[in-house]
């Protein structure tokens, strides 16, 4: 379970790290 909401945690990161960048695209 831990194991999971690490795999969410680190996912919601990447994207929100990803959205901008996508945005000057």
């Amino acid at each position: 379970v831990i194991v999971e909401a690490l795999k969410v945690d680190s996912l919601q990161k990447l994207c929100s790290s990803l959205e901008p960048i996508l945005r000057r695209v």
